[in-house]
């Protein structure tokens, strides 16, 4: 970033950091540069910033209780103060947070946090202005921080300041957050109308990285430039709608404070998402220890218990889930994973049809009861198992219509087949294998006219090239006479 970009008091307040004078520069640069900043640095010397507390969550109760006194013994400790601000933020007083994350920037201007967590909280609630004022602070003081300079791009781009937002995401680029950084540019490229420079940036990152963002870039780009059928692929391959995340080291250190029940149970979930095992198992087996029988946790730690392959642990905590409700389906849809990766199919099948029988109308167990029972060979139970998760809103249709197509491929009844697969690829039109078996079954049909141009949609997807030149040499002996 270059000084002209940067208002007279940040310059100050950056030549004056190390200098003892510096809270007193900061202060004077705080008040000039936020439109609330007087009001609350009025009251950021003495005033403690409380919320209402519900009393039915006494673990809650008891870590913000002791946080907000260890602000009153020590009222000038801008660490006591950015720690209550943290335990406010994650146990979702977001308002509280952004005061006290303020007071404690008012008394340390030189930690990179206070102003850098209020700057994504400010953001957070909608005020994108307010939070690149607080951001510019910390970047300030910490100008090697990678996800600030993405975080300024991303808001940048949002009030419609591009070139500031181009600089922004080419220093995080050259700070090392290349893939985040190009689709960072590639949407302000696409802001500025130049689709032929986003595609540029785009088409190898999404050969690099293959996500669902970068996806819907190209195929925005795709679009503007009029190549629809290009356009098409990458919207499909875009369609989850994952958000393109990094890592942000110093957000970590929040959710030591997490005490309220719920947000540990949100913040748990999100953690078995993203694979990190060993962190669910922290959050949660304290919760476990305080005799907390929730279904979610119980269901949860089992499964992060597996995947740091302590099995016996999953195993019992189930039992124990069991005990606590007996029968409850979820529990049986969390044996049964475990029983299926164990390769015990019977039992996971059981656990599965003790599921369904308790709850009928859930999509999941129907899904895996159908692959189960096709890789048992009950191709006839498997069918009626995936049209039953399609019946119940599955998430994944195209994957059942896809399972499907193959089982009356094997079974050899082509235009159920046919059907099946023109359903999935009708949902996906980037679900290329779905492509290569709808050629197969319609050249297995006669059909071959229509084989070929299935055929080469998916040689244009070009992600399965074996697939298809197997596909192509069956399609080339049926046009040859051969059998």
């Amino acid at each position: 970033m270059t000084g002209a970009m940067w208002p007279g008091f940040f310059k100050v307040a950056l030549l004056v950091r190390e200098s003892r004078f510096a809270g007193l520069f900061f202060m004077i640069a705080l008040l000039m540069g936020c439109e609330d900043s007087s009001r609350l640095l009025v009251t950021s010397a003495s005033e403690l910033v409380a919320v209402p507390l519900d009393e039915s969550d006494p673990d809650l109760v008891e870590l913000i209780e002791e946080l907000q006194e260890s602000v009153r013994t020590l009222p000038s400790s801008a660490e006591m103060r950015g720690r209550l601000a943290m335990a406010y933020e994650v146990n979702e007083f977001e308002t509280a947070a952004i005061a006290v994350y303020q007071q404690a920037e008012a008394l340390d201007a030189g930690d990179f946090r206070w102003p850098y967590f209020r700057a994504l909280l400010l953001a957070e609630t909608g005020d994108p202005g307010s939070a690149l004022s607080c951001l510019d602070r910390a970047i300030a003081i910490d100008a090697e921080y990678v996800p600030a300079w993405l975080y300024r791009g991303i808001w940048l781009t949002a009030l419609g300041r591009y070139h500031e937002a181009r600089t922004a995401f080419e220093h995080a680029r050259d700070l090392g957050a290349e893939v985040n950084a190009n689709a960072g540019l590639a949407q302000v490229l696409l802001a500025e109308d130049q689709p032929e420079e986003a595609v540029v940036l785009l088409e190898p990152l999404s050969a690099e990285v293959r996500h669902p963002h970068v996806y819907r870039l190209l195929g925005r780009a795709y679009q503007a430039l009029g190549r629809i059928d290009d356009a098409k692929i990458a919207l499909a391959r875009g369609k989850l709608g994952t958000p393109l995340q990094w890592r942000d080291p110093l957000q970590r250190q929040k959710w030591g404070y997490t005490a309220a029940f719920g947000v540990q149970l949100v913040h748990a979930e999100n953690l078995l998402r993203a694979g990190r095992f060993d962190e669910v198992v922290k959050v949660l087996k304290p919760l476990r220890s305080r005799g907390v029988d929730d279904d979610a946790v119980l269901v949860n730690l089992s499964l992060a218990y597996a995947r740091t392959g302590q099995l016996e642990r999953a195993f019992e905590t189930l039992r124990e889930g069991f005990a606590a409700s007996p029968g409850h389906f979820r529990f049986h849809n969390a044996i049964a994973t475990l029983y299926r990766e164990q390769d015990d199919i019977e039992r996971a099948i059981h656990h599965l049809r003790m599921s369904i029988s308790q709850h009928p109308t859930q999509a999941w167990p129907y899904e895996r009861l159908g692959e189960l029972l096709r890789a048992e060979g009950r191709y006839e139970e498997a069918l009626a198992a995936f049209d039953k998760a399609l019946d119940y809103g599955t998430d994944n249709p195209e994957a059942m219509h896809y399972n499907a197509g193959l089982l009356e491929g094997v079974l050899e009844r082509w235009p159920e087949a046919i059907d099946r697969f023109e359903r999935a690829v009708a949902l996906n039109p980037s679900f290329t294998m779905a492509y290569v078996h709808l050629a197969r079954c319609l050249a297995e049909a006669g059909r071959l006219s229509e084989a070929r141009p299935a055929l080469a949609w998916a040689e244009r997807l070009d992600t399965h090239p074996k697939d298809v030149a197997s596909a192509r040499r069956r399609l080339a002996d049926l046009e040859a006479g051969r059998s």
